[in-house]
């Protein structure tokens, strides 16, 4: 062990200390939860900010659909990482409105010459996913 990886180690162990003294008298699982949450989850807020921020902004501009998707997505799983799981028997709904979401947000992004897809999309009924509406975009940007 190189002398870099003992003092790495010796603040992990320090760190971890600390995190334990400040939760040992917790008399309930909840309670510790609660106090690490508030401890350590407020640091992701710039992070998922900027991220959010990054979507709101990205728009397709000169590159192709492909591109333009594809820097979503990243953008999109990025963000993911830094959500809460969801609880109870929610998980079906709150899956279809993170979809409709980026369904709208990839539209929103795509240049006015996709105006009439756009369009189309949007009265389909039931809504595609956005992967469909990547792909109807996509047959209409080798058509323009």
């Amino acid at each position: 062990m190189s002398d870099k990886e003992g003092t790495s180690n010796v603040a992990k162990s320090a760190a971890m200390a600390e995190i334990v003294v400040g939760v040992i008298h917790a008399k309930i699982a909840r309670q510790v939860w609660e106090d690490l949450c508030d401890q350590f989850g407020q640091k992701n807020a710039p992070t998922i900010f900027q991220i959010q921020k990054a979507i709101a902004t990205v728009s397709q501009g000169t590159i192709l659909v492909a591109s333009y998707y594809i820097k979503l997505k990243t953008l999109w799983d990025e963000l993911e990482l830094y959500r809460s799981p969801i609880v109870c028997n929610q998980t079906k709904e709150h899956q279809i409105e993170k979809e409709k979401d980026k369904l709208m947000q990839f539209l929103l992004g795509l240049n006015d010459s996709f105006k009439t897809i756009k369009s189309n999309i949007l009265v389909m009924n039931p809504l595609p996913n956005v992967r469909q509406a990547y792909s109807l975009s996509v047959q209409e940007e080798t058509q323009q």
